[in-house]
């Protein structure tokens, strides 16, 4: 019998959307399916850690209003300043009422079911969204990888997609040291078709720093190691 699987796309970003996919996909894992949530554009709200989630009632009909609000409130009313703000409070009012867990609680019992979570790495170029700002948890669809530096830089190796990326054991050597260091390699393969063939990748921080914070000014504690 084959495994039962089943991908979720999050595109949306608002509390109230916030939830549909993260229900599915917890209720799904529990249902012994291999479950996958792709989150792109404006899903990536959901992979962050700070979940500062609102809701918009503008343009969404099918949204119930409380005190019967949508049968003699004007729709054009939604969009006066200030009512996104309360009807987001109304929203976690009324989901800490009946007892509905947070958006932070479903995601972090998708992640202890095994589901997988992939970012879309072109939405990040694309709106300048930190690495750090994400859960640690994340995939990056296998075109990234993030390296993290003592110093708190945060690299990022990127390619075209066209080629396989793995990390594979390694071993680094370092002057003064008799024993090889026990690493990581990163690898990026595949097959060349034709000549003119070529992999496109780029090595790049997740941000700018300061000149002065580099790890080769930091003292290493493995220094005075055999």
């Amino acid at each position: 019998m084959s495994e039962k699987s089943l991908t979720i796309i999050a595109t949306k970003g608002t509390l109230d959307w916030a939830y549909p996919p993260f229900i599915l996909s917890s209720t799904a894992a529990a249902l012994g399916y291999n479950v996958t949530m792709f989150f792109t554009f404006y899903g990536l709200q959901l992979l962050k850690k700070d979940l500062s989630l609102s809701v918009s009632p503008l343009g969404n009909p099918g949204m119930p209003m409380p005190m019967a609000m949508d049968k003699w409130f004007p729709v054009l009313g939604t969009a006066i300043p200030g009512m996104q703000a309360m009807m987001t409070g109304m929203m976690k009012n009324t989901l800490k009422t009946k007892g509905i867990a947070s958006v932070a609680e479903l995601r972090n019992l998708c992640l202890e079911a095994d589901v997988k979570m992939i970012g879309c790495q072109m939405t990040i170029d694309l709106f300048d969204i930190k690495h750090e700002d994400l859960i640690d948890e994340i995939d990056l669809g296998g075109a990234a990888i993030s390296m993290a530096q003592k110093s708190g830089e945060i690299w990022v190796f990127r390619h075209d997609g066209t080629h396989k990326l793995s990390l594979e054991p390694s071993v680094y050597l370092e002057r003064n040291r008799l024993k090889p260091r026990a690493s990581v390699q990163i690898l990026l393969s595949g097959r060349v078709v034709d000549y003119a063939s070529r992999v496109r990748w780029s090595l790049s921080k997740a941000q700018e720093t300061a000149i002065g914070v580099r790890d080769l000014s930091l003292d290493d504690p493995y220094d005075d190691q055999d």
